[in-house]
């Protein structure tokens, strides 16, 4: 949890610089186009990073002769579709609460600096620096739950608390006066403790040969999702149509809500292994590896 948990901080790190450092770079320069310059050079920065990883992972490989030591991976295995079949059925219920919390998430990023224009009047730069509160809350957060989670285990739990917890910052956010600073600390938050706990299940789930279709299936499903939703949402906010942004992000938390409790009854009727620790969670797999359903 905690290692996974430091790269979701990486990540918001990056939203917290996009948010509330370009618009001020932009005007300060007169014009995006240096800002996305910069953005290119992160990203050619990112690139970099990447072939160094693979680099030094194929050497650690070579090196820890990884492959032939782990027992769980036969060589010449090959993928079939009807693998997908033997997935149970937490797995797929993980994946749609994922998706739907990725989705809403990332699309409130995308749009909350127009959603704080048009609902609260903020300015361009006010609305993003509001925005990066999601950001640094969800940065400060999720290592710290990470290890929490690592030790005290109650993954399950706290993503199901994590799912409420966005639900009701949004229905704070669009229907209960309050400042909208708690809603957006309330939403990073609540997005820590999905982000911290809900990883590491995937793990847990699914068997070790099937891991890297298991986080294949999710992104494609986060990604493809996000395709639909931010193209809803550029026509929603065409309109400045506020009451169907709201409608459309609770809709998605609610099936986030629901998919969590069925995941988490179900994990707590098989032995409840998402939420041991992980010194705990490790012995029962090699004791109980087919138990998980």
């Amino acid at each position: 949890s905690l290692a996974m948990s430091l790269q979701v901080s990486a990540g918001r790190l990056g939203d917290m610089f996009g948010y509330s450092g370009l618009p001020p770079l932009a005007t300060a320069l007169g014009s995006y186009a240096w800002a996305m310059w910069l953005a290119a050079g992160l990203c050619v920065l990112s690139l970099v990073a990447t072939v160094v990883f693979v680099v030094l992972d194929r050497r650690a490989e070579q090196l820890a002769e990884i492959i032939e030591d782990q027992a769980d991976v036969h060589p010449g295995s090959k993928f079939a579709l009807r693998q997908l079949l033997h997935m149970p059925a937490s797995y797929w219920l993980l994946t749609l609460l994922i998706i739907c919390v990725y989705s809403t998430m990332f699309s409130f990023l995308s749009f909350c600096p127009d959603y704080l224009q048009l609902r609260f009047g903020f300015d361009e730069s006010e609305a993003g620096k509001v925005t990066t509160i999601i950001s640094i809350c969800s940065m400060i957060f999720s290592p710290v739950l990470g290890y929490v989670l690592d030790k005290v285990g109650q993954r399950a739990s706290v993503v199901t608390a994590g799912s409420v917890g966005m639900l009701l910052s949004f229905v704070i956010l669009g229907y209960i006066p309050m400042p909208v600073y708690v809603p957006i600390a309330l939403i990073g938050f609540s997005f820590s403790l999905v982000s911290s706990g809900v990883w590491p299940c995937v793990a847990i789930l699914i068997d070790n040969e099937l891991l890297g279709t298991g986080f294949g299936i999710i992104a494609g499903g986060i990604n493809g999702a996000l395709m639909f939703v931010n193209y809803a949402f550029g026509t929603i906010f065409n309109n400045d149509d506020l009451v169907a942004a709201d409608y459309v992000w609770l809709g998605m938390m609610v099936a986030a809500v629901v998919a969590s409790l069925s995941w988490n009854a179900i994990d707590r009727m098989s032995g409840g292994l998402a939420n041991l620790p992980s010194r705990q969670e490790d012995i029962d797999t090699s004791v109980n590896g087919d138990s998980v359903s």
